[in-house]
């Protein structure tokens, strides 16, 4: 936590998904949304597509397909392959993008 509260992106991404998975601490969604998007922010494509991930689902933040869209299409001009694969299936299924 120490490392992420310094602004390392790497410590926000983990503590992030510690926080979203409940490993080690109690289960958390909306401090996870809130590290990941302190990373995303910065650029880090694994938060990118972690907050994509939550609102996609609505965990901790409010479900809004298009912002789960936009998140991973980010992650994915990346060359991020997870922010591909998820941008690809919204995309497929129309949801939060036109279908393509």
């Amino acid at each position: 936590r120490h490392a992420a509260e310094q602004g390392n992106l790497s410590a926000c991404v983990h503590l992030a998904q510690m926080l979203e998975e409940g490993r080690g601490m109690e289960r958390n969604f909306e401090l996870a949304a809130m590290w990941y998007r302190k990373a995303a922010e910065s650029g880090a494509a694994a938060a990118e597509h972690g907050l994509g991930e939550l609102y996609e689902r609505g965990w901790g933040v409010k479900q809004d397909l298009g912002q789960a869209a936009e998140w991973f299409r980010r992650a994915a001009e990346q060359d991020y392959t997870p922010g591909m694969v998820s941008l690809a299936a919204m995309w497929e299924g129309g949801y939060g993008v036109p279908m393509d």
